[in-house]
């Protein structure tokens, strides 16, 4: 997974969103869009990496999946 730098990290955690449990197995997470596209494409590459592990949520079956909601 690429190294993503605390200053990213802390923003990300901070940033609002939704949470789906529609589809079955899966956690979807879709954040809001960070303050600047830099910032939005900045995250997405490590949200990637996630999926691409299916990485599942701690004590779950649910695998995890990102998005972030398109600047508009």
């Amino acid at each position: 997974m690429p190294t993503v730098k605390p200053t990213t990290c802390r923003p990300i955690l901070k940033q609002p969103g939704d949470v789906d449990l529609t589809q079955p197995s899966i956690l979807i997470i879709t954040l809001d869009a960070m303050q600047t596209e830099r910032e939005t494409a900045a995250v997405s590459e490590p949200h990637a990496s996630l999926i691409e592990t299916k990485s599942r949520y701690l004590g779950t079956d649910l695998i995890q999946q990102f998005a972030s909601k398109e600047w508009f």
